[in-house]
């Protein structure tokens, strides 16, 4: 008899978890009745390229959804869209789930329905599950302060302030910036998202701000000095920066009907700002909320949006009794299945048939052996491998965290993987870098490109612990082999001493990574 599965969530996590049962072929799908549900409409989307499809970089028709429903149905996938998971019973195997369509439409695999009030529930039905996958994803982390009405896309409060973190959102921020009326743009946060937000922003002919409470950009990933190239390259084409200020607050223009953002106001110095993302990867709750003093600036603005990282959707989780760790993020062990929490019946054991994986789960650093989270759609897809082959009774564990990303940034691409020199020095971790910053190819070659690589070793092993690379090219490559070399424990020597391939069209005879690596090693030398 088929086993029931239900999957809660419909992004990455859930889609990819769908795809690997499909890639084990008919017979191991008619092991389940696989039912899975989403609040959001339509099929599966690439969230990752929305950013860009503001850029004009694509069409945001064809990001908002790459395999519709009719794709999983066909499968005999019961696909059940603008459906909401409301409560999980441990003890029952159940999960009640409420409509946030149309009254009746619920059940109904692959049925869009019609829209019902944002966040309301019509009709509701409890399933009974055989194995459970909690695909849950995650939220953008709004500090207290920026907590408007409105400013979470609920359409109340302030018009004009949104988040990023889905297709909607996108396509509001499209619209307000296609809009006659916008002339001024502020972003807050300088991760990854805030800054590709930005670029279209500045694209479309609007005055761009960004504020950013460290001195440099892209801070969760790269150190200040690579990340001085990257905002040297920004405020080149135009972006203007605010660093090292907190903002106040978010004003509107006062009117009785609908308000709509007027400004921003920032000052004094910021602890931390969570603009933390790889791919949106958040800080902790309550991290860069701290009250400073100082100058007040009012900027103008008819667009904010809110970048500031992203924390895992684990609500569901917590009402069900399940372990939620120090990142914010569901408590799994080596085969992703969810542990319940202290305190009651069956407390700190792990549930055999009830799977995490995605943006909602914390996982093991490589390098510092410590939870982090790691919200990249890239670790989502090797998760559910794990739990697909768990799902069929083929063993299979998830290794430590090294979250390699890359990102395109304007003509830049920014590849880091492991960890920086700030997070080794919050561990206690003395490291030794080697960075290098030269052309790709021969110089000969009409319009070649430089690169900036940087390489940090554990001082006391001397192995590979991270790698940030800048460049215009080939960046994500040479990325995946620095994540293999740090899985495998190469050291500064055997680095430097690696071959490589050449041609004068595609590379040099002393390469600008082995040379990153001959600076480390000669420091090992000092010591």
């Amino acid at each position: 008899m088929a086993k029931k599965l239900v999957i809660i969530g419909g992004g990455d996590a859930g889609t990819y978890t769908v795809e690997a049962l499909f890639k084990k072929g008919a017979e191991v799908l008619k092991q389940f009745e696989i039912t899975l549900v989403k609040k959001e409409k339509g099929g599966s989307a690439s969230i990752c390229a929305v950013p860009l499809a503001l850029q004009g970089v694509f069409n945001m028709k064809e990001v908002a959804e790459i395999d519709p429903p009719e794709t999983f149905v066909s499968h005999g996938i019961d696909y059940r869209t603008e459906t909401e998971a409301t409560g999980i019973n441990l003890e029952e195997s159940s999960v009640r789930l409420g409509s946030l369509g149309s009254p009746g439409s619920l059940g109904s695999p692959g049925s869009l329905g019609s829209p019902g009030s944002p966040g309301s529930l019509g009709s509701e039905e409890e399933i009974k599950y055989d194995f459970l996958v909690i695909a849950t994803g995650r939220r953008p982390r709004v500090p207290d302060v920026l907590k408007i009405p409105g400013a979470e896309g609920e359409g109340r409060g302030l018009a004009g302030v949104y988040t990023m973190s889905t297709v909607e959102d996108g396509e509001k921020i499209e619209a307000a910036m296609n809009s006659p009326e916008a002339k001024n743009a502020v972003v807050l946060g300088g991760g990854t998202i805030g800054l590709q937000v930005a670029l279209a922003f500045l694209k479309k002919g609007l005055k761009t701000r960004v504020v950013v409470g460290h001195p440099t950009p892209l801070s969760s990933i790269l150190d200040p000095d690579m990340g001085s190239l990257v905002r040297a390259r920004l405020e080149k084409e135009g972006v203007e920066f605010i660093f090292g200020k907190q903002v106040k607050e978010i004003k509107g223009d006062g009117a009785k009907v609908k308000s709509k953002v007027k400004s921003v106001v920032v000052g004094g110095p910021e602890a931390r700002e969570g603009e933390g993302e790889r791919e949106g990867e958040g800080e902790r709750e309550g991290e860069g909320e701290r009250e400073g003093e100082g100058e007040r600036e009012e900027i103008p603005a008819d667009i904010v949006v809110i970048s500031r990282g992203m924390i895992p959707n684990t609500e569901l989780a917590e009402k069900a009794g399940l372990q939620i760790g120090e990142t914010g993020g569901i408590v799994t062990n080596q085969y992703l299945q969810v542990k319940r929490r202290q305190g009651q019946a069956e407390g700190g054991k792990y549930i055999k048939n009830v799977y995490a994986l995605g943006d909602c789960v914390e996982v093991v650093d490589a390098i510092t052996l410590r939870p982090r989270l790691s919200q990249l759609a890239s670790s989502a897809l090797v998760q559910a491998k794990v739990v697909a082959n768990n799902l069929t009774g083929v063993g299979y564990s998830l290794e430590p965290a090294l979250s390699p990303a890359v990102a395109t940034i304007s003509d830049f691409q920014v590849g880091t993987v492991g960890i920086t020199t700030e997070t080794a020095a919050r561990f206690g971790m003395k490291v030794v870098s080697g960075k290098k910053e030269k052309p790709t190819r021969a110089r000969f070659y009409q319009g070649r490109k430089t690169m900036a690589v940087k390489l940090l070793f554990d001082s006391y092993s001397e192995r590979l612990v991270g790698a940030q690379l800048v460049s215009e090219e080939m960046v994500a490559d040479r990325i995946d082999g620095l994540c293999n070399a740090i899985r495998k424990g190469v050291t500064a020597k055997e680095l430097s001493r690696m071959e490589k391939s050449f041609d004068p069209c595609v590379s040099l005879h002393r390469d600008v990574m082995v040379d990153a690596a001959e600076s480390a090693v000669e420091q090992f030398g000092k010591d």
